[in-house]
């Protein structure tokens, strides 16, 4: 998951740009594989999912849940560690993002039913599951969902939170009033959003524009011109079908989630950063406390931005080499 995807929202692009899988379709990265990164399936309910595949293809399977807005391609960036830890990264656009077909009424609880359909569909028996940014909750909810017989072990890298703390002092200004604004105020969401991007150039320059409020560290980070180009393309995908995906997450994120997490009872390892401001270590620290059978580690000088520097160790202690 880019680490850029969480920080603004774009311009929802009209239906008609709905993608189309193609083997035609222009690079952009120097491994492109259509092959691998423009797969779908489609659900007996007609839904379609949309998902990519990284790392090593005879690797140990790990479901990668990107972040909000997001789409498959944020998991590009795992493509060195998994490779190291013979991981095959399988990453699917939740639905409304990239290919993954909208859904109106969908709900937190009923995500596991795809990661399951899909796990089938590779023949896949057994899987990792991790989940950053607005892919914890998701990765939560496979946790509790999933039987315990497939599921291996599940990661939450700088999760959202769930209700309780998402509140002004726990969460923050930024993420409190993105969150309401998805809830409660969704056309006017809509209407910033268009206001944002209208093209790829567009994006670039907010981008830019962004940069100013970050700190010197986390420019470092994701401003190089590579990070800038691929992030861009990751959130032109993620909106392809407009900012309706994003808004639901949005909305999922703020409601109940569907389950309590004192019956999440498969162990659940959390990866925060002190320094993160767009899902604070506060969030990790509730989900340790009240998750039954979790692990926190605790990046004393990692943001939203930095914390993907610890992916070497984070994947050690999913795979069990730590």
């Amino acid at each position: 998951m880019h680490r850029i995807l969480r920080f603004f929202t774009p311009k929802p692009l009209p239906s008609t740009s709905l993608f189309q899988r193609s083997t035609h379709i222009r690079p952009f990265h120097t491994n492109y594989n259509p092959l691998k990164e423009e797969q779908t399936l489609t659900l007996p309910t007609g839904h379609t999912i949309g998902f990519a595949e990284y790392g090593s293809p005879s690797g140990t399977p790990m479901f990668a849940l990107h972040g909000s807005p997001g789409s498959r391609y944020d998991a590009l960036w795992l493509t060195s560690v998994a490779k190291k830890y013979h991981i095959r990264i399988i990453a699917p656009d939740r639905p409304g993002h990239g290919t993954s077909t909208f859904q109106k009424d969908r709900r937190l609880i009923d995500y596991p039913s795809d990661i399951s359909q899909l796990a089938k569909h590779l023949g896949i028996e057994r899987y990792h599951v991790i989940g950053h940014s607005g892919g914890g909750p998701y990765a939560l909810a496979c946790a509790y969902g999933l039987p315990p017989k497939e599921l291996l072990n599940v990661g939450v890298v700088a999760g959202m939170g769930p209700p309780p703390v998402l509140t002004l002092k726990d969460a923050g200004l930024y993420t409190v009033y993105v969150m309401n604004m998805m809830t409660y105020l969704p056309r006017l969401m809509r209407f910033f959003i268009n206001m944002s991007v209208k093209d790829g150039a567009v994006l670039n320059k907010n981008y830019q524009h962004m940069m100013k409020y970050l700190t010197e560290e986390d420019r470092a980070e994701i401003g190089d011109p590579e990070s800038q180009r691929l992030g861009v393309k990751s959130l032109m995908e993620a909106y392809k079908q407009g900012a309706d995906g994003a808004i639901r997450d949005g909305q999922i994120y703020s409601s109940p989630w569907g389950f309590e997490l004192k019956d999440v009872h498969k162990k659940v390892h959390l990866f925060y950063g002190a320094k993160d401001t767009r899902t604070p270590l506060a969030f990790g620290r509730y989900l340790k406390a009240h998750l039954p059978n979790a692990e926190l580690v605790e990046y004393e000088g990692a943001s939203h931005f930095t914390i993907p520097r610890y992916h070497d160790e984070i994947f050690a202690k999913l795979t069990g080499h730590n």
